[in-house]
């Protein structure tokens, strides 16, 4: 994963390479997004079309308190650029993701728990 200043200066840009697989067809799946913070409670994605294999598409991050808690809520569509064996394929491609979510939540959760690094 790579994270530099999204162009025009607002929020970041995100390049993610997932790896996916149906039986002995794997494939490499690069996911380029734009990720802005508008306020405490949410994190928005959209999919920059043309850097990446996807045509378009968007996630969303909804943070609420849940006593000493947090509760993650998040939504994505995802319009691939590459072809997808029919029937298996798309629930394939959408188990990857998730799959992937899931595995990045512990980071959330141990980045959340370190004190913030030192300001220069």
């Amino acid at each position: 994963m790579s994270v530099k200043a999204a162009p025009g200066g607002q929020g970041e840009r995100v390049r993610s390479v997932l790896q996916s697989c149906i039986w002995f067809f794997c494939r490499k799946v690069v996911q380029v997004e734009d990720v802005v913070e508008p306020d405490a409670h949410r994190i928005l994605a959209r999919i920059v079309p043309g850097r990446g294999d996807f045509k378009r598409g968007w996630s969303a991050w909804r943070l609420s308190a849940q006593g000493a808690r947090t509760k993650l809520h998040y939504e994505a569509s995802r319009v691939p650029d590459f072809w997808i064996p029919p029937l298996i394929g798309p629930w394939v491609v959408a188990h990857t993701l998730r799959e992937q979510l899931q595995a990045g939540i512990p980071v959330l959760e141990r980045l959340a728990a370190a004190p913030p690094p030192a300001r220069p």
